[in-house]
């Protein structure tokens, strides 16, 4: 059996890059699970997180001046499944070129109260989209205004008493209840179905009935239950949310967009004539059980999720998520542990993005947090 991968035409990753990019994305998204693998594709081995768990002496003098956390993640009910003004994530931003540590920098993302022109904002539309079976799945979400903040880079020869990096700040709003959806849930059924010889496509439009009478009873054989195809479905809101909290934080967009080969880029942008057409697949074969025990979560497993994005069929990166369930206070990191992102093709540098703290909020912080 050939191994299950899952593509989709992401518009709004590529619009997270377009600092520095010129032409036309297209428009919409389309997704879809296929079989079939390259025999010649080399299988990405992780890479280390180890860098990325070791903040700079820097890092840990800012910490501590900060007052910011840098380890343990709290502890929260299990009847608590929604984000709480004061919920705060720490992560470690780490770019690595070579073998060595070249810059470091601290994000963290806090739930803040909304305003009162926030609160009388229409609810957000309704994402809708089509499965080539014929399920049809619909997500709806309620806003949360996040503060965040990004203090860097700190260089690894910096020298005592050297100048303070900028402290870089924004306030934002965000769909919770799509971060809520997570990517875990696509990890397991990807996981489930890693041996299927199937092709199952995602849409923003409906399917035309005859590949609907064609997938759908392979899908039925196969044993793709609904409670799969949701999530399926729901793994865009998810992501498309995540990189929108990366996007909007100041300066880290930037940094991400130093991964991408820009000569390359550039000449994919003139030959399609000013278009992009985004992608990204997830191999089934790549995804395995993570354990996810150095973050002291009270589960062992998460998942490791491996995903190439490529432009114009044309490889751009690599992506590696380390994810868990989304619960509070991971909720604004839609349970994203870990990002590590590498060059496609000279891959000389990685970007680390690891939650190292993360904190409950409630009465006692709310007023810190506006």
């Amino acid at each position: 059996m050939t191994p299950l991968r899952a593509y989709y035409i992401w518009a709004f990753f590529v619009r997270a890059f377009r600092y520095g990019v010129a032409g036309a994305i297209g428009a919409g998204w389309f997704g879809a699970v296929a079989s079939g693998a390259n025999a010649a594709e080399k299988k990405a081995e992780p890479p280390s997180a180890v860098a990325s768990a070791t903040p700079l002496p820097a890092v840990v003098a800012l910490a501590a001046r900060e007052k910011i956390p840098l380890e343990g993640i709290d502890a929260v009910p299990a009847e608590r499944t929604t984000a709480r003004v004061g919920d705060s994530i720490v992560s470690l931003v780490t770019m690595v070129e070579g073998n060595k540590i070249s810059r470091q920098w601290v994000l963290q993302v806090t739930a803040v109260e909304m305003t009162a022109e926030e609160q009388a904002m229409k609810p957000p539309g309704v994402e809708t989209m089509y499965a080539s079976t014929g399920a049809v799945s619909r997500f709806e979400s309620t806003r949360q205004a996040l503060a965040l903040r990004l203090i860097g880079p700190f260089a690894s020869d910096a020298k005592p008493g050297a100048k303070a990096p900028p402290d870089n700040r924004a306030r934002t709003l965000i769909k919770a209840d799509f971060l809520a959806l997570g990517m875990d849930r696509m990890a397991a059924a990807l996981m489930k179905l890693g041996s299927a010889n199937l092709n199952y496509g995602m849409s923003n439009n409906p399917f035309p009935p005859a590949r609907v009478a064609e997938d759908k009873p392979v899908a039925e054989a196969l044993g793709l239950s609904a409670a799969d195809e949701q999530a399926f479905a729901g793994f865009m809101p998810a992501m498309m949310s995540f990189f929108d909290v990366v996007q909007k934080t100041p300066g880290l967009r930037e940094i991400l967009f130093e991964m991408v080969n820009k000569v390359s880029l550039g000449w994919t942008v003139i030959s399609s004539g000013g278009n992009l057409d985004p992608s990204f697949n997830a191999d089934a074969e790549d995804v395995k059980v993570e354990d996810i025990r150095p973050w002291s979560l009270p589960v062992a497993d998460g998942y490791r999720l491996p995903v190439k994005v490529s432009l114009n069929r044309k490889p751009a990166l690599t992506c590696t998520f380390i994810v868990t369930t989304p619960k509070p206070p991971l909720l604004a990191c839609a349970g994203v542990l870990e990002l590590v992102v590498e060059q496609a093709e000279k891959k000389q540098r990685q970007l680390f993005i690891r939650v190292l703290a993360a904190r409950n909020g409630g009465e006692a912080v709310a007023s810190a947090a506006k």
